[in-house]
């Protein structure tokens, strides 16, 4: 008997509002004004281009971690995602450890004031180790500073150098130490930097929090198109948008890039979402509709800026955006067999630490797990007729397991629950329950390491 979709669960699974302009409730005011009238829909781009440009982020994903990844292991994972086919690969930074918070408060159950370590600070070493013969992606580094940019261009196999510029000055300050004016300096010497340097790489801006801020500071279109329009006169030619916290809606990326994209044609521009995981899908579709061809994710949806606010959010995962672009017909020229073989090697390094934040704000709060499953077993239902076979099942479920960091349950478990199913969803809440204990005796044990 299929699996009614899960929206049909007697009313279980909160009913979320739709556009509501989520930037204007939970972060800084949000205008749609411009500072001019330039805007397009983006469609004629869709048609003449559907190749888009995947950045791996594992940079960003190790970032926020309390725990010191080992440089081995950190070789290891960027090596396997350097067999993948990703544009590009931001795999560290040259951020000086006096920058890296020691210890950041971060609102995820039992675990307060984690310690945060300067992880990125073997980059150098952790380049030494990289095996670049046989790939074309591109590595990418992000600097805060002069210092770090003069850095980054001493080494020959750095292709791409980012920097963070933001439209709130409060995360400007806190992000680099530097009010948006200095950045904007320090933004225009990195290009000159770049470009008389030897190795030549190119230089990266990053908008931070384009799409809305949690400090209640004005966010709209034509503030972001204006801060664009002075970095394009540098002459940097790659602009990655940054949703820092969370809080862009579909409506809100596609205004912002059908307004940049044709304004700006001799720009790449790219989105850097963090995102939920029920609205991740929604925000690739909506640039992808409006032109963005450069997206950053992370296996697993790892990451969070540990300077934004108090809740890390992780980024958009990787497979999420695949999964999307495959749905849109768009060509991304990832190996999915390779993709799989990174998801694992994550998990063995990373285990279910990775998924901390996740997992206790999940946990005690019933309406989130709902969320989290939901949104699973809604994308499984390709043809959205509201019913589910077996294969169907069997991936969501698995698909469940795997994004809170637990081992996936055996064949022959999923086709049990399946079997308890009937017309009115029960087996359904049954499986949920049953997920949520065994996440719940693992948060514990987790616990238990850390006291």
């Amino acid at each position: 008997m299929p699996l009614r979709r899960f929206s049909r669960l007697g009313g279980l699974c909160p009913v979320l509002p739709t556009a509501s302009l989520r930037a204007t409730l939970c972060s800084g005011r949000w205008s749609s004004s411009t500072s001019s009238s330039s805007s397009a829909s983006g469609d004629d781009n869709n048609n003449n281009n559907r190749l888009v440009d995947v950045v791996e982020c594992p940079r960003d994903a190790m970032q926020g971690l309390r725990d010191f990844v080992p440089t081995a292991d950190k070789i290891r994972y960027i090596n396997a995602l350097l067999k993948v086919g990703y544009h590009t690969v931001d795999f560290g930074s040259f951020v000086s450890a006096p920058a890296v918070p020691q210890y950041h408060t971060v609102d995820f159950g039992s675990f307060v004031s984690a310690p945060a370590v300067p992880q990125m600070r073997d980059t150098t070493e952790v380049l030494a180790g990289l095996d670049l013969s046989n790939t074309k992606s591109k590595l990418l580094v992000v600097v805060a500073n002069l210092k770090g940019c003069a850095q980054a261009t001493t080494f020959k196999n750095i292709n791409y150098i980012g920097y963070p510029l933001s439209v709130s000055e409060t995360f400007q300050k806190a992000n680099t130490k530097r009010s948006v004016a200095v950045a904007i300096e320090d933004l225009a010497q990195m290009q000159t930097m770049c470009q008389q340097s030897s190795q030549k790489a190119e230089l990266v801006c990053y908008i931070s929090m384009a799409f809305g801020n949690p400090y209640q500071e004005p966010v709209s279109v034509g503030r972001v198109e204006e801060l664009v329009e002075r970095v394009v006169k540098m002459g940097v030619r790659t602009i990655s948008l940054a949703d820092t916290v969370g809080v862009s809606e579909p409506v809100i990326i596609e205004k912002m890039f059908s307004t940049l994209i044709p304004r700006f044609p001799q720009v790449t521009f790219g989105a850097h979402f963090h995102s939920g995981t029920t609205s991740s899908q929604q925000k690739v579709q909506a640039a992808i509709r409006s032109g963005c061809r450069r997206l950053d994710g992370a296996i697993g949806g790892m990451g969070g800026c540990p300077f934004a606010k108090s809740t890390l959010v992780g980024n958009v995962a990787t497979e999420s955006i695949v999964d999307t672009l495959d749905q849109m017909s768009m060509t991304h020229g990832l190996d999915r067999a390779q993709l799989k073989v990174c998801e694992g090697i994550k998990h063995e390094i990373f285990g279910v630490a990775v998924k901390e934040l996740l997992l206790a704000r999940t946990l005690n709060n019933e309406r989130e797990f709902t969320k989290l499953c939901f949104e699973h077993f809604d994308r499984y239902d390709r043809n959205k007729t509201g019913f589910m076979e077996l294969d169907e099942f069997r991936n969501s479920v698995q698909d469940v397991f795997s994004e809170l960091g637990a081992a996936t349950p055996s064949d022959e478990k999923v086709l049990r629950s399946f079997g308890k199913l009937d017309i009115n969803g029960t087996g359904a809440i049954t499986v949920m329950a049953g997920a949520r204990k065994l996440l719940s005796k693992k948060l514990k044990e987790l616990e238990a390491e850390n006291v």
